[in-house]
């Protein structure tokens, strides 16, 4: 028989177009009204008014004191170390890139909870003083729709569904919160849609020119000192920015709609 070998094996699944491959992740987004969200999105991008409106893309990250694992160029016989800390400590990003112009703004903290989340929202709105309206891209993370957060926020144009746990059904938000006016509207992506939302590549530049393979997992002041160094480049506009997250090449998914509003503006 020619197929009771490997080699007859291969040559079977050689012929059907079948070859033994590597995995990749895939996620698949649930959200029922994803089309809508995503429709939403690509409406603000396009009618931007230029200074009385700004779009940022949102999201968090968490960094540790132990290096994270990666390749490296290293002498042919010596393999490159990951370096391990007596204590792995940890601090949480809560940043935003504009859209336009790839202009970051980056709190970190030991975690972005409610009082963080919002004291991040006002530092927003200092950063953008000319801005009638900030729109803020984010994701499905509880905290950005706690009612405490909301209540800072001018009246929401969004109206989607928001699943939140069913013990914010009766949650008050305090006085405090209630004051601020807070000049943001929130853009919700789909659940389970981090392709929507180019500002996770600004983590994927972080660790590789910062956390990949680092060499100080036991000074992480030194080491939170360098994240915040790093920021530092993106406090003004970035056309690499722009580029390394795909929005300023033709055929990516916000491209379009970028070109559309700067030729309406312009």
């Amino acid at each position: 028989m020619p197929y009771t070998s490997i080699s007859g094996l291969h040559h079977v699944l050689r012929e059907f177009g079948i070859s033994y491959q590597r995995a990749r992740p895939y996620i698949h987004s649930p959200d029922r009204e994803y089309k809508q969200k995503e429709a939403f999105l690509h409406q603000i991008l396009q009618n931007r008014i230029p200074i009385q409106e700004e779009v940022l893309f949102q999201d968090e990250f968490t960094f540790y004191a132990e290096a994270s694992l990666a390749k490296d160029f290293a002498p042919i016989g010596r393999q490159p170390l990951q370096r391990w800390a007596y204590k792995n400590k940890d601090k949480r990003i809560c940043a935003t890139m504009n859209a336009f112009t790839g202009e970051v703004h980056a709190m970190i903290a030991p975690k972005i909870g409610i009082d963080a989340f919002v004291e991040f929202l006002q530092q927003l709105q200092e950063q953008y003083p000319k801005a009638q309206t900030i729109y803020m891209v984010v994701d499905n993370c509880p905290v950005h729709f706690h009612p405490d957060v909301q209540a800072t926020l001018q009246e929401q144009i969004h109206d989607f569904e928001l699943h939140l746990p069913s013990s914010w059904r009766n949650v008050q938000p305090k006085e405090k919160f209630k004051q601020l006016d807070l000049n943001v509207q929130m853009v919700p992506l789909p659940t389970y849609a981090s392709w929507l939302n180019p500002i996770e590549k600004l983590w994927k530049l972080l660790n590789q020119e910062v956390i990949h393979l680092h060499r100080i997992p036991n000074h992480f002041k030194e080491l939170v000192g360098k994240v915040q160094e790093w920021f530092e480049q993106f406090e003004n506009a970035s056309d690499r920015l722009l580029s390394f997250c795909g929005l300023k090449k033709p055929n990516s998914i916000f491209a379009k709609d970028i070109i559309i509003n700067r030729n309406r503006s312009g």
